[in-house]
């Protein structure tokens, strides 16, 4: 692949404009990988041999059609000693960016100051703030709500305290660290126009911590302002540098959705986006084998949120930062292996519900500073050897260098919604339940029923923006702030039928994320309730505490005893469904791969009976699920292998090798995807 050859005085060099990345005047799909170069390293040392690393891995994504690479640059890589730089042998930035610009890659860099990235040991590690730092400034770090030292370290290790954001010796220590990496940044800005992206820290949010844990003053708004302001320094220090926003694409990133072991205070996407573009790290396997050898944790947690941040960008344009490409290693040996199957089920949910570029996270597998190996399982081994996920991520490489422009500029069209609102991420109880599990689990019913629903945030949606949708979906309404249900009954007002799960009262939580309930793995309590509706009556399974529904209506779902479950109301507003239990719940956690057949069949069902709206693209094999994206039918199939038919396509092919396809029977193996263009 030969450089892009541009004008780098083309301004602005890097834009978002009509939902695509133009970069030094053309519109690209930046779709590629993490190529680690201070742990694609020789491990004798040798210089030579560590470039020669870099090369072939270069060489290999850009044969398979890749367009873009990412890398942190970890400061203490490059300071181990205060005021001492090295940028030499395994060190030599400049060597690696100038191996990228000649085979005309797109660059993405994080130089931090905060990377996490399990570095420099791997897990219970993390930052690549030097260590000189936290031994010569102890006043500058986190502290506990108790007034001790704040760790990252899982297990309490006193190497891994972090500095706070506003320390002013940590702020002028990362100007000193910007300033020696920004010539080097510079030089292929506009001598070798490649770096497009810039990341503003890494997954900067109080170090992914509930709200008692580290002492800054004030409740989650507070804490966020405070994130807030500490990336908008960090962007002033780039300003400084004579690098702005259009000489390079500023972004922030976060992992939306429950940390295992930790509360679940997640991002805040507007608040961010003032800053720099949010991008999304999306990581659908972290449970440990031991504990669940489910597939993955939470199945659709990627489609929901690249929709969420789709409502958030308000640029219509989502970026990946890291799509997990390998197995993520725990402490005392424990490993969450991903299997390479699961990386092209998420490259199809990605894709298909509206990223327009993404890095995979990490291409090749390394060595940590210590030695030990990082990235098990990546596409490409330690020692230049293909994994059997090199051939997934190299097919899909292919097929985004060949579809990826027309696929991107295909909108999405839904008649149906999810919402939500972005005061679920500060809660760790049940808010942050409805934001990391609940909310995704409504949107994967009405996937599979074949409706792609949008997903929206209702701070950042006005009611007429809802007007559009037939049907709005929203889980918990009761947690909603004031403001955001007077939209939804504005909504209703104007013809959208409301449906509402787990509405009514009662006194009973859901309980907190906590580090079982975190993940689904232990379930909550559920019963079989009797269904009425014309076309889905029979038996529906559904999970929590019942919810006490307001009186009068329409009853079709009652619990076991008579109890009424579930009723459509007419009100003052418009048409409002109500369902006092939530049956959506198992569908992003692992219980999801236990769901029967005929039970996912009878919840299809019940979808259509309820919201009445004619369905899009669905697959006739329950457990297939299907949608489109312009002239693009993506299928998704989370259990064996399987021959299904396919609704609403007609005359077709596979997008990936071009030949026809019968609609009528497409076969999936297992856990596997197929993507078709109509013709």
């Amino acid at each position: 692949m030969a450089p892009l050859n541009l004008k780098p005085e083309t301004r602005p060099r890097v834009a978002i404009r009509d939902g695509l990345l133009h970069f030094n005047g053309r519109a690209v799909v930046p779709f590629g990988g993490e190529v680690q170069y201070f742990r694609n390293r020789d491990p004798h040392g040798d210089p030579e041999r560590t470039h020669e690393i870099w090369q072939e891995t270069l060489d290999r994504m850009a044969a398979a059609g890749m367009n873009h690479v990412t890398t942190y640059v970890p400061w203490d890589w490059h300071e181990d000693e205060e005021g001492k730089f090295r940028w030499d042998g395994d060190r030599d930035l400049d060597k690696f960016l100038a191996l990228a610009y000649a085979r005309g890659f797109i660059v993405g860099l994080k130089p931090g100051p905060f990377i996490t990235a399990e570095w420099p040991r791997g897990f219970g590690s993390f930052g690549a703030v030097p260590s000189w730092f936290r031994t010569r400034y102890p006043g500058a770090l986190a502290q506990t709500s108790a007034g001790r030292a704040w760790t990252f370290d899982p297990l309490g290790g006193r190497d891994q305290t972090q500095p706070r954001y506003d320390a002013p010796e940590f702020l002028a220590a990362t100007k000193k660290w910007f300033a020696a990496v920004a010539p080097v940044i510079r030089r292929y800005m506009v001598e070798r126009p490649c770096v497009a992206i810039l990341q503003l820290d890494n997954e900067t949010n109080l170090w992914w911590t509930d709200l008692a844990q580290v002492d800054v003053a004030g409740g989650y708004e507070e804490r966020q302002e405070h994130c807030r302001r500490y990336l908008a320094d960090l962007k002033w220090f780039w300003h400084e540098l004579g690098i702005d926003e259009g000489d390079v694409l500023f972004t922030t990133n976060d992992s939306p959705f429950a940390i295992p072991g930790r509360h679940n205070v997640l991002t805040d996407g507007p608040r961010k986006s003032s800053v720099a573009m949010l991008a999304l790290d999306t990581y659908p396997k972290g449970i440990p084998q031991p504990i669940s050898t489910a597939p993955t944790d939470q199945p659709f947690q990627a489609p929901y949120f690249t929709r969420l941040f789709e409502c958030h960008s308000k640029r219509n344009f989502v970026y990946a930062a890291e799509i997990q490409s390998m197995h993520l290693k725990h402490l005392l040996g424990l490993t969450a292996e991903c299997d390479p199957r699961v990386t092209g089920q998420l490259l199809a949910q990605l894709l298909g519900s509206g990223l327009k570029g993404g890095s995979l996270y990490v291409m090749r597998e390394g060595l940590n500073g210590d030695g030990t190996l990082y990235g098990p399982a990546a596409p490409i081994a330690l020692h230049g050897d293909a994994t059997s996920r090199w051939d997934v991520v190299a097919k899909f490489a292919r097929f985004v260098a060949r579809h990826g422009m027309e696929l991107a500029r295909s909108p999405h069209e839904s008649k149906v919604a999810v919402v939500t609102h972005r005061s679920h991420a500060a809660d760790p109880g049940d808010r942050g339940r409805v934001w990391s599990i609940e909310g995704p689990g409504a949107f994967a019913w009405l996937r599979f029923a074949g409706y792609d629903p949008a997903v929206l945030d209702l701070d950042d949606v006005e009611a007429p923006d809802l007007e559009r949708f037939l049907a709005i979906v929203c889980v918990r309404p009761d947690l909603l702030p004031p403001e955001a249900r007077i939209k939804l009954e504005a909504a209703s007002a104007g013809g959208a039928t409301l449906i509402e799960l787990a509405s009514g009262e009662d006194p009973r939580p859901w309980g907190p994320l906590g580090w079982l309930s975190l993940d689904g793995l232990i379930d909550l309590p559920s019963e079989i309730a009797v269904c009425s509706l014309a076309g889905a009556a029979g038996a529906l399974r559904v999970h929590g505490a019942r919810r006490r529904i307001p009186e009068g209506g329409d009853v079709f779902l009652r619990a076991p005893d008579g109890e009424p479950l579930g009723a459509v109301q007419h009100n003052d507003w418009g048409r409002t469904v109500r369902i006092g239990a939530s049956f959506t719940s198992d569908y992003d956690r692992p219980a999801f791969y236990d769901i029967n057949e005929s039970e996912l069949r009878m919840r299809r069902d019940f979808a259509h009976a309820l919201l009445a709206v004619e369905p899009g693209l669905t697959a006739d094999a329950p457990r297939v699920e299907a949608w489109m994206r312009g002239k693009y039918a993506f299928l998704v199939n989370h259990g064996p292998s399987v021959a299904t038919r396919v609704d609403g396509i007609g005359a077709c092919r596979c997008a990936f090798t071009g030949e026809r396809r019968d609609p009528r029977r497409v076969v999936i193996p297992e856990l596997g995807w197929a993507v078709l263009r109509a013709d």
